[in-house]
């Protein structure tokens, strides 16, 4: 569960062992499973209904599900303006046979803005069998009042190329309520060309900086650059 950055974020449900040292000034997270379980994450534009929605993979490994509703700035899809986490049983149902998934109440289509609304569903489905290892780590640390700095590794183990996540980012505060923070990640994975697998790396970088001067004033900025081949 590593949500501290975005461009370096992992979040994962699977068995496995996991361990998690926090002594307040650092932290450190690691990970390891040998499982034959594949992560998929579908975006599915929310009809207006309650459902069924279905999912792209199937059988879903039961539990592993992860419902999220967002809202996107119709202007700017990137931003998102809303994140609602649905809870299982109380707000949906899941047909984990065949991947469908039936809410409590309609899911609108756009709010009163216009904005567009998604279900970002999260998911594991059992692949060809082969058990992989995957491990990784988090580690963390306010090295100064104003300076905090992570660094995040992650490793899968795949049939034709392995997957690797490197990040690192570090966070700033000022005075005035404001803080700057820093990422910038590295991915290597496969991307089908013209019909050919290949393994390609690339990386990202974001600054975002938010501010709160007074009660009456938030003031907030971002600049990210993705490469074409980023891949997380």
């Amino acid at each position: 569960d590593f949500r501290d950055s975005k461009l370096g974020a992992y979040t994962r449900t699977f068995t496995g062992m996991k361990s998690d040292i926090n002594t307040g000034k650092f932290s450190w997270q690691t990970f390891l499973s040998h499982t034959d379980q594949v992560q998929k994450v579908d975006n599915i534009p929310a009809k207006g209904i309650s459902g069924y929605y279905y999912l792209s993979g199937r059988p879903v490994v039961e539990g592993s599900d992860m419902v999220v509703i967002e809202t996107r700035d119709r202007k700017r899809p990137e931003h998102i303006l809303e994140r609602k986490r649905k809870t299982r049983g109380t707000d949906y149902v899941m047909d984990y046979d065949i991947g469908g998934i039936l809410f409590k109440s309609a899911i609108p289509s756009y709010d009163s803005d216009l904005n567009p609304v998604f279900i970002i569903v999260s998911y594991e489905t059992t692949g060809t069998g082969k058990k992989y290892y995957i491990a990784g780590t988090r580690a963390a640390g306010n090295l100064f009042p104003w300076l905090k700095a992570g660094f995040t590794a992650v490793r899968e183990e795949q049939e034709i190329k392995d997957k690797t996540i490197i990040g690192a980012d570090i966070t700033l505060t000022f005075p005035g309520r404001t803080t700057i923070k820093a990422e910038w990640a590295q991915t290597e994975s496969l991307f089908e060309t013209g019909g050919i697998f290949t393994g390609e790396k690339d990386s990202g970088w974001l600054v975002e900086l938010d501010s709160k001067p007074s009660d009456n004033i938030i003031l907030s900025a971002y600049y990210r650059n993705i490469g074409d081949y980023f891949g997380n």
